[in-house]
This record gives structure tokens, sequence and C-alpha cells, in this order.
């Protein structure tokens, strides 16, 4: 068998994990990595077994909180206490092929 030939190697979980991160913004609608809130973190990694020939990687990242209503008494005070919403971590499950490094699919799953 030619080196042309030989089968190609399967991803490590590092080489996994990087084409995740490098990939996010463009998932998320930004541009570059720099865009990405801070707080990017890898949550869960599943190696591919059996007739499975993805890894399943989990990253969440921080966004801006959307504003929740408030009581009309309590709007009163909005000027004078007036703070951001608290950040939302938001969480993407990638699954990349384990020998191609293409990514197969993104989903946001819905809770921790």
């Amino acid at each position: 068998m030619s080196a042309a030939e030989e089968a190609p190697v399967p991803l490590t979980v590092e080489n996994a994990v990087e084409i995740a991160v490098h990939e996010l913004p463009r998932y998320v609608g930004l541009g570059s990595l720099a865009k990405v809130e801070l707080g990017i973190r890898v949550e869960e990694v599943f190696p591919p077994r059996g007739e499975q020939t993805a890894w399943r990687i989990t990253l969440s990242h921080l966004v801006a909180g959307t504003e929740k209503p408030k009581h009309p008494a309590l709007a009163a005070f909005d000027g004078t206490f007036r703070t951001p919403p608290p950040l939302e971590r938001v969480y993407r499950v990638f699954e990349i092929d384990a020998l191609t490094g293409e990514i197969l699919r993104m989903r946001l799953r819905d809770d921790p």
C-alpha cells in the first residue's frame, strides 16, 4: 500500500475540539473568534464509537442576556438603578467527522 493509498488517520480529541472552537464564530454569525464573547468552554466530548463515525463536542459561550419585563412600579427606578441584563451561557453541540474533520451538523442545546 503506497503512502497515497493509506487509510486516513482519525482525528484526535485535541484536533476535533480545535475544529469546533475555530468554527464556532461562523455558527454564531460572527466573523472571527475574537468577536465571540469571553467564556468559551468545552462542556462535553463524546468520541466516535461503534457505528457512530463522528466526534460529538459540546461548547458553551456567553452572550448578552435579554432584559426581562419589569413590574410597572420597578420601571420607575430604571434611570437610577439600571443595570445591563446578566450574561447567559449558550450551548452548541458540534458533530465532526472523525476522518475528514468536516462539521456534519451543529445544534443548540436547550439546557446545561
